[in-house]
């Protein structure tokens, strides 16, 4: 896990969750590139050995899943919704609780056996703002500290 550093967050802010994203995602082109890299082998021990080049594609598939898969972090502060992006560059995102209209959970058949989900967080008055926390291992953990501190944001304000 990376945690998020000082200079991004506000004054007084502080992580009060961090969230990785599920592998559910990354596993689908990891285990078609794996099928692939076997087949490659299997086909090079039958014919020949350009079939090996079938191994290229599997690999940058494998190394692209794992990309993807480390690139992006989840961070639930006492003050706003943050979504970190990057591994050698870094985009930070985030939606302060007060500005949050809606939250939408969303899960398939499969995402639901597996309790993985994403999170549709709408912001006010900006129907082309968006962030989407997806594939978070138990969803409905994040959805409701989201929801306790948009409770305890508008609490606090005037």
């Amino acid at each position: 896990m990376r945690p998020l550093a000082n200079e991004d967050l506000m004054d007084g802010e502080r992580v009060i969750a961090h969230y990785e994203r599920s592998w559910f995602s990354e596993s689908f082109a990891i285990g078609l590139s794996a099928f692939l890299a076997i087949g490659a082998v299997a086909i090079a021990i039958i014919w020949n050995a350009y079939a090996l080049l079938m191994l290229v594609p599997a690999s940058l598939f494998i190394l692209a899943a794992v990309i993807e898969h480390k690139s992006v972090s989840y961070f639930l502060t006492d003050k706003r919704v943050i979504v970190r992006q990057g591994i050698f560059s870094k985009h930070i995102n985030g939606i302060p609780y007060c500005k949050i209209q809606n939250l939408h959970l969303r899960k398939s058949a499969i995402q639901n056996l597996l309790d993985i989900g994403t999170i549709w967080v709408d912001v006010a008055g900006r129907p082309d703002v968006e962030m989407h926390l997806t594939y978070l291992k138990d969803p409905e953990a994040a959805q409701r500290l989201i929801l306790e501190n948009m409770d305890k944001d508008r609490e606090g304000s005037p």
